[in-house]
């Protein structure tokens, strides 16, 4: 075979020392090996075992009906899949197409990322029992309760698999008791577990405690906000949660809410609930009842003015912050949280009105990332001038700053705002103490004079993005580019 000729022209190494082989190696020894092939390429020397192992087949993605039928030639065949499955441990399963070739040799897996669940991904769950870290339903169509005998299969198989630690399912339900039993026992297991679209029936739920997971997401789910938060509740371990509900929490919860979350989320850092259809009230009331809340992603949710005085009576310490696009946040809030919470590492929110600032300094002096569109309603020279001078003043002070994004423009009207002028004559060149600045973000075009200040000055900048009327520029900064080689 013209190909193991190839590879016995180069020995052992050569090989561990010239890395530029490793494209011709994958390009020979890609999914195209019989078991003959593949015992002549080992044959060779231990090396070819080893790369065979660790880069062809430790991670594939088997080919859908469709691509085999239009590109044959561009996919693996039954028979490689066959003879070379037992060194899968990362595989992707699109659809049927290929899936009775992984039973009985695929054995190793340690993650599985299916889309339909069928009696033959049932099998290959089932022989990978003991090696199973990580299952993901990402599902292209829902399996509707027809399918109940299976589906109760995939639950019970799922519950035995001993080592399973990340579990994905999509567009799946849990009805029967035996199914949410395997279920409840299957949670105790993970430490990560994300449920999108799902419907869950769990009457027993209050009889079991999930301690080991740490990381928990539920996206658009089929249940009521209550019935989620009492799930949430029994994982008490949980570090960081996602949440994505379809409705807001019924009138008078309040108090529920508080007694579910404040005393057994004690470790819960970071809540992430952009897009939500969460009430201003209901998030004041959650971010309130997590003790240990440091981090809250709220992009495009309703946070506003009761969330604000929660976090500015409540939540001081928070670290991370993220409101942008979130309709109901004033310029006024925006101030009044940044005037307030001394920890603030990461903040990101709307329109920041200029005239706002005289009402304080801001006090977040460990801010390293800042997303913020500045502008200003005034509309005289000497008002204008004023309100430039101390919003530079201010950016100024903070100077572990590493990230400043003042590019957001989205909501901006035309003929409401001016833009925060970025030019040396207004006050850019106090920018100087920004001494760890390595990312830019700017609503317009800056002049020659000013590229070349920032180059000049900001020598650990890579990028300046330039965003025009929702296009993007880059342009690198770097003390040894000239301002035309930059242009250029």
């Amino acid at each position: 075979m013209n190909t193991i000729e190839n590879l016995n022209n180069h020995s052992s190494d050569t090989i561990t020392t010239n890395p530029l082989l490793l494209p011709e190696i994958l390009l020979h020894l890609g999914y195209f090996l019989t078991g003959s092939d593949l015992i002549n390429a080992i044959l060779v020397n231990r090396t070819w075992h080893s790369i065979l192992q660790r880069y062809v087949w430790f991670s594939v993605d088997l080919p859908t009906e469709w691509a085999i039928e239009r590109m044959p030639e561009s996919c693996p065949s039954r028979e490689s899949i066959r003879y070379n499955c037992h060194f899968i441990r990362k595989l992707v399963c699109p659809d049927l197409s290929m899936v009775d070739c992984l039973v009985p040799g695929c054995t190793n897996l340690i993650e599985l990322d299916i889309k339909i669940v069928t009696m033959g991904i049932v099998s290959l769950l089932s022989q990978n029992a003991n090696s199973l870290k990580s299952l993901k339903r990402i599902a292209t169509v829902h399996q509707p309760a027809r399918d109940v005998g299976l589906r109760s299969r995939l639950f019970t198989v799922v519950a035995l698999l001993t080592r399973l630690e990340d579990l994905w399912l999509e567009r799946l339900e849990v009805h029967s008791v035996d199914e949410g039993y395997n279920f409840l026992v299957i949670c105790q297991r993970l430490s990560s577990l994300r449920l999108s679209t799902f419907i869950w029936n769990l009457p027993y739920l209050s009889l079991y405690e999930f301690t080991g997971i740490q990381w928990l997401t539920l996206i658009k789910n089929k249940m009521a906000p209550m019935q989620e938060l009492e799930f949430v509740s029994r994982c008490t371990n949980v570090r960081f949660f996602r949440w994505q509900t379809t409705n807001s929490l019924p009138e008078g919860q309040a108090p529920r809410v508080q007694s579910l979350l404040n005393s057994r989320l004690r470790y819960l850092r970071t809540l992430a609930i952009p897009y939500t259809s969460l009430s201003d009230a209901d998030i004041a009331v959650i971010i309130t009842s997590l003790p240990a809340l440091v981090n809250l992603h709220a992009e495009a949710s309703q946070f506003g003015i009761l969330t604000t005085r929660a976090i500015v009576n409540s939540k001081r310490g928070i670290q991370e912050l993220d409101i942008r696009s979130c309709e109901a946040t004033t310029s006024e809030m925006i101030q009044e949280i940044l005037s307030t919470c001394e920890d603030l590492e990461t903040f990101g929110a709307g329109i920041f009105d200029m005239k706002d600032l005289a009402r304080g300094p801001w006090v977040c002096e460990r801010l390293s990332k800042l997303h913020i569109s500045i502008m200003t309603t005034s509309t005289t020279d000497e008002a204008k001038s004023a309100e430039h001078e101390r919003m530079y003043g201010q950016l100024a002070y903070l100077t572990k700053l590493e990230v400043l994004d003042l590019g957001d423009s989205k909501r901006a009207h035309r003929g409401t705002y001016d833009w925060f002028n970025l030019t040396l004559s207004s006050g850019l060149w106090r920018l100087k103490t920004l001494h760890k600045l390595e990312s830019l973000t700017v609503h317009e075009v800056l002049g020659k004079e000013e590229q070349e200040w920032i180059c000049d000055n900001f020598p650990n900048v890579e990028i300046l993005t330039l965003s025009i009327t929702g296009q993007t520029f880059y342009c690198v900064c770097h003390p040894s580019l000239s301002y035309e080689s930059i242009r250029n």
